[in-house]
């Protein structure tokens, strides 16, 4: 029986077994959150507990109004330990997965293209 769902900007599930139609069953090994205005306060307050009480082993918490990304990983005693914030002009490197390594110059270039809407043209900024 589900208790908990969630639903994450991004997920990596290395476990075959706990990929189920519904979703993941068990804790994602690796979870980013992408905040905005309207769900920063439940990314970083609320969801950071359930990850850690469930055993995420790595959370992102990616804020793209301030190009900084803060890795947190989950230490034997079953708490998230903070690394440092990192932001344009490093790279982001991940503790649990050797290897993957983020160019965040490149992860927070803006991109602007002109998008047609119904109501007439506009222009459409992402990050």
């Amino acid at each position: 029986m589900l208790d908990t769902v969630l639903q994450p900007d991004l997920i990596v599930i290395c476990d075959p077994a706990k990929i189920e139609l519904k979703g993941c069953v068990g804790a994602p090994d690796l979870v980013v959150e992408i905040l905005s205005p309207s769900t920063a306060t439940r990314d970083v307050k609320d969801k950071y507990f359930i990850y850690e009480t469930y055993g995420v082993k790595e959370y992102w918490i990616v804020q793209p109004e301030d190009k900084t990304v803060t890795i947190h990983t989950l230490t034997p005693e079953g708490k998230f330990q903070p690394h440092k914030m990192r932001t344009i002009g490093e790279n982001l490197e991940s503790p649990l997965f050797p290897g993957l390594t983020v160019d965040l110059d490149e992860t927070f270039k803006t991109q602007v293209w002109e998008q047609e809407p119904e109501y007439g043209k506009e222009l459409v900024r992402i990050w």
